[in-house]
């Protein structure tokens, strides 16, 4: 009877605990008409520090749907005229198609790695940490495209030039932006200090954007495997 009389004391508590949390939740819905927790979740992407981030009730936004329906109905035409509409080259025969998709992917690494050095000048000149997020975003997206460019002109290079990999000056040039991309996105990834961490950043950030008149110029400077102008 000693022992029964807490555990019967314990339940009690924990049934008056669970009608109250019951409770609490119908008055917010009733209220505010959403669960406490949706709300909280709502709340938090329409806080003002995430501004990209806001979805209202009804889920993503009107304007995020067109952007997004539009992209895809551009993304399927493109890939209309690339791989059915356009002819087969004379010499290359069907396999230059890839190049639709490489140089476009090499363009996009140039650029966002502009927008990174952009980015890590003006966090060095104002020292905001919005820049650091931009820059590191740019970094990211940067590092995408700019592998996807390497591997898209691996697979062109094997039937044009007979390898894979020619070590020559634009290719190894692209490679090390890679890297140097690769270094800045790891180096954030082990530095725990925020600001320490944006500092060091900017470092890799500005070698990325100082590697770029070498790679766009190789081809003017050295000879190459790739076409020259």
């Amino acid at each position: 009877m000693c022992c029964a009389a807490p555990i019967t004391r314990r339940r009690k508590d924990e049934q008056t605990k669970l009608v109250a949390v019951t409770v609490s939740r119908g008055h917010y819905r009733r209220r505010y008409g959403r669960s406490p927790f949706v709300g909280g979740i709502q709340r938090g992407l329409s806080d003002r520090r995430v501004p990209s981030l806001r979805i209202g009730c009804g889920g993503l936004t009107l304007t995020t749907k067109v952007i997004g329906l539009l992209g895809l109905v551009v993304m399927l035409a493109a890939l209309y005229f690339a791989l059915i509409f356009a002819l087969a080259d004379a010499l290359q025969g069907a396999y230059y198609r890839i190049l639709y998709f490489h140089i476009p992917q090499g363009i996009l690494s140039y650029a966002f790695v502009i927008v990174l050095g952009f980015a890590s000048v003006m966090y060095l000149a104002k020292n905001d940490m919005k820049w650091d997020r931009f820059g590191q975003c740019a970094a990211e997206v940067g590092l995408l495209v700019g592998s996807m460019s390497i591997a898209s002109g691996m697979i062109w290079a094997k039937p044009a030039w007979g390898v894979y990999w020619a070590w020559d000056a634009r290719l190894t040039f692209q490679l090390l932006l890679v890297l140097l991309l690769v270094a800045y996105l790891m180096l954030r990834a082990c530095l725990p200090n925020q600001e320490k961490r944006a500092t060091l950043s900017c470092a890799f950030g500005l070698l990325a954007v100082i590697d770029l008149p070498f790679n766009y110029f190789s081809i003017y400077w050295w000879r190459t495997q790739h076409p020259s102008p």
